[in-house]
């Protein structure tokens, strides 16, 4: 049966948030058959399925995008990147046993549909006032705008490309196919802005409906980092571009566990410690007076974390000592791999089809062991719950879900609220009945607040809080517009309206208790007083709560929370620990800083001083990979090339 994250990930293809005037349905169908091919085994069947993309499109527009929703991009550049070249000598490529005839043919291939899709890019970025240069000081394409003459990095926000995934990755291609400035002279391997290290492309059921999403491991260079400074990312379906959504992000230079890799994943390690502490407290035994505390440690508590992905809260919390105990729920298996293989992560792995009911059961009821996640992979959230309800003695203590578990399963495939309320039960069926915490995250708002209304009904209201995330622009105090006549009718009191309007989604907590106060107040739970309590749970500690306020009326459920980064100098540390409040990296933002520092398109100077004066040099069209076409051209009997009869554009 077909995972929903994996049909959630290929209706984001049909769900771009814009362009639906540009879609071609039989261009789409067409270049949908084809991309599988991509991904072959055979260097032949590969360098064949590349060429075949440049026949019969019918329109720029429409061919390009429907590339970028069948989720060939990343596909073509592997192709590209697969050729052996030397980046000191005009990107030629190496003689060597890798680069076959068919592999190099493959490239080329997909070296020319992309540019054609960089062709269509420069044509949307002309219409609205913007170029392309090259920037031969630092060997990589800039984006100019041609009002001011300041030029970026970044690609621009333009007009096409708001709120439209599909726009924004076509025209981040003009930038794909440059190899960055390579400062190590010893080298002569490239470095790419966008590294494919692995790519696993989507299958189909015989009906044609989709089976499994494509999944990808990608390295994002970073804008000012050496050679070896990249953000590696997971991403399931379509890629989005660099600053789409990802299943996972870190930095590889770093072990497992030493950073988590989003808010979400700090709110629910920041949620979790918060009810440990709780926990403990009410559980520990009284001591009579002036009489020493018992040394006996609580037994540990075990923890299921829904969705490995990168496998970063897996790996942080496995390595909090011998408290907790991490098991982690993966359907897809190649998640499990791709962990392995490209994230460091080492863990115990159970395939699920690989062992015998009562062989699950048995390990079902071990607990993990301390300091080391076990992955059970390739089984449903329902097939597992279905066992673990009758193995796991006494439940877990928590469950834990990253953005998207709710969709595993096609019995959750909607986001209808049925759906959300069908997986809270499911989560609540798994969970300790005195003692439970669950924490479910996700990225959407709208699902959020319906999954807090659902919590609400399920643990009941007063068990329940919801934590989002804002960006520093948000206004923390609006609730956005009024609620649908639907949403008001879930939602009577108002409690998490803050939580449907959430921005960037966020965290639902739901506690099973028999205390009748619950949670209590959601600014007092994840205050910095109450963090304070706990951060020794969490030595060291990796981040900390700087902000925690409610949203809305004194009704509301759902608080502002935000989180601080590390200090590093001794000063702040000792501020830090004067307010009880031990700080660290919470995620790896320097890739998405740089973008930042570049919006709205303030063009800043990349070659002067800062001071407005020198702009980039005006080059011919294609000069974003000039290199390759020179190096294509040497091979090729004709220079001519197939984009002119889909833009009418010539090649200077």
């Amino acid at each position: 049966m077909a995972s929903d994250a994996d049909a959630a990930a290929e209706a984001a293809v049909h769900d771009d948030g814009g362009g639906d005037d540009d879609v071609d349905e039989e261009e789409e169908a067409r270049v949908r058959a084809v991309v599988p091919s991509l991904s072959s085994p055979d260097a032949a069947t590969r360098a064949t399925a590349a060429e075949s993309l440049l026949d019969g499109a019918s329109s720029p527009m429409s061919w390009a995008r429907a590339l970028a929703r069948c989720d060939a991009i990343v596909p073509l550049l592997a192709l590209v990147q697969a050729v052996k070249r030397d980046v000191h000598d005009g990107m030629r490529p190496i003689e060597c046993a890798e680069n076959s005839d068919a592999v190099i043919a493959a490239g080329d291939a997909a070296l020319l549909v992309l540019a054609e899709v960089a062709n269509v890019a420069a044509q949307m970025l002309a219409e609205e006032g913007w170029d392309v240069a090259r920037c031969d000081d630092e060997e990589r394409a800039v984006f100019v705008d041609e009002r001011s003459g300041m030029s970026q990095v970044a690609p621009p926000a333009l007009a096409s490309t708001a709120n439209d995934a599909i726009a924004a990755v076509i025209v981040e291609t003009l930038t794909l196919v440059t190899p960055l400035r390579c400062p190590d002279a010893s080298t002569t391997e490239p470095r790419w802005p966008v590294r494919v290290l692995s790519h696993s492309p989507a299958t189909a059921t015989a009906d044609g409906e989709s089976a499994r999403a494509s999944l990808s491991v990608l390295d994002c260079a970073l804008e000012e980092g050496d050679a070896g400074d990249v953000t590696r990312v997971m991403v399931r379906g379509p890629w989005t571009g660099s600053d789409g959504d990802v299943d996972g992000e870190v930095d590889p230079s770093e072990p497992p566990g030493t950073a988590l890799d989003g808010w979400s994943d700090a709110a629910a390690a920041a949620a979790l410690a918060l009810r440990l502490a709780a926990s403990a407290s009410a559980s520990a035994p009284a001591s009579a007076p002036g009489a020493e505390p018992s040394p006996s440690p609580p037994p540990p508590r075990r923890v299921l974390v829904c969705g490995l992905r990168c496998g970063s809260i897996a790996a942080y919390l496995a390595s909090r000592g011998a408290e907790i105990r991490v098991d982690v729920l993966e359907p897809d298996a190649r998640v499990a791999d791709a962990a392995r293989e490209h994230f460091n992560l080492d863990f115990d792995d159970e395939r699920w089809d690989d062992l015998t009911e009562s062989g699950r059961a048995a390990r079902l009821a071990t607990p993990p062991k301390a300091g080391r996640a076990r992955v059970w992979s390739g089984v449903s959230m329902e097939a597992f719950a279905a066992a673990a309800k009758a193995s796991v003695g006494g439940g877990f203590f928590a469950v834990l879900s990253t953005p998207g578990t709710q969709r595993f399963d096609a019995l959750l495939a909607a986001k209808a609220s049925a759906s959300v309320a069908t997986f809270v039960k499911l989560v609540r069926s798994l969970l300790n009945e005195d003692d439970g915490v669950a924490v479910l995250a996700e990225n959407d708002g709208e699902t959020l607040g319906a999954m807090a209304v659902a919590s609400a009904g399920c643990f009941g209201a007063d068990a329940v809080v919801a934590a989002r995330e804002d960006d520093d622009e948000s206004n923390s105090n609006a609730n956005a517009e009024p609620p649908s006549a639907k949403r008001a009718k879930t939602d009577a009191d108002g409690a998490f309206a803050a939580a449907f309007a959430a921005p960037r989604g966020g965290v639902v907590v739901a506690v099973t208790t028999t205390n009748p106060a619950g949670l209590g107040d959601v600014a007092t739970f994840f205050s910095r007083a109450a963090w304070a309590r706990v951060v020794a749970r969490l030595a060291p500690a990796p981040f900390a709560v700087d902000v925690a306020e409610r949203l809305g009326s004194s009704a509301s459920k759902v608080a502002r929370v935000s989180f601080r980064a590390a200090a590093d100098d001794a000063d702040e540390a000792a501020e830090a620990a004067e307010a009880a409040v031990a700080v660290a990296s919470v995620v790896p933002e320097r890739a998405r800083a740089a973008a930042a520092a570049n919006a709205g398109n303030a063009g800043w100077d990349l070659f002067g001083g800062g001071d407005g004066g020198e702009t980039a040099p005006r080059t011919a069209p294609f000069a974003w990979c000039t290199s390759f076409l020179k190096d294509f051209s040497r091979r090729h009997s004709s220079p001519a090339l197939p984009f002119q009869r889909l833009t009418a554009k010539t090649f200077d």
